[in-house]
């Protein structure tokens, strides 16, 4: 009785796990399928959301190669405060770039599609990922270099020595010499 228990629980936790995970997402249609990768999240706000993802369209016709682009949009979420689950309810795609469409009337009607189809196959989804994948796309303000490094080129052999700083010179004992104690090395 437990072990059926158990392997009944376990089964299920996978059952829901899967579902969260529905990425890539995949839509059939008459001419191909395409496969929306995770979108990125850009923003979160009240029930508004702005995301941008990565596509692929693969056309039914022998031989067709993948078409990959990537889309941004902006989309209202109903939202289940007590399940913490959201529901994407309408999308609207603001761009979308494919290297091999520049027809502006051909990439409109991609738009126009593609905000029709996406909230119709996206399954509801927990807001704690939406807003723990927000805090992991935001970087800190840091204060980061991208001055490049100086780099030392000699055309003969030579050996790079490291010094921690300005070098500190103590007397070594029963010679009259002296040895830089800041550095691996013997100096």
């Amino acid at each position: 009785m437990i072990r059926t228990l158990l392997t009944t629980l376990t089964f299920l936790s996978a059952a829901l796990l899967a579902a969260q995970d529905q990425w890539p997402l995949e839509i059939p249609t008459e001419k191909g399928l395409l496969t929306i990768y995770q979108p990125q999240p850009e923003s979160y706000e009240g029930n508004h959301m702005s995301a941008r993802a990565a596509v692929q369209w693969k056309g039914n016709e022998p031989g067709a190669e993948p078409i990959f682009g990537a889309i941004w949009g902006e989309g209202t979420l109903e939202v289940d405060r007590d399940s913490r689950m959201a529901t994407l309810s309408m999308l609207n795609v603001t761009d979308a770039r494919f290297p091999s469409l520049t027809d502006p009337e051909r990439l409109a009607e991609v738009k126009a599609f593609l905000s029709a189809e996406i909230p119709k196959h996206v399954a509801p989804f927990s807001i704690d990922r939406l807003i723990a994948s927000l805090d992991d796309g935001k970087a800190e303000d840091a204060n980061y270099s991208t001055a490049p490094p100086n780099i030392l080129y000699r055309d003969r052999p030579s050996v790079l020595v490291l010094i921690d700083g300005d070098p500190i010179w103590e007397a070594m004992e029963d010679s009259g010499y002296e040895r830089v104690v800041n550095s691996p090395f013997l100096i």
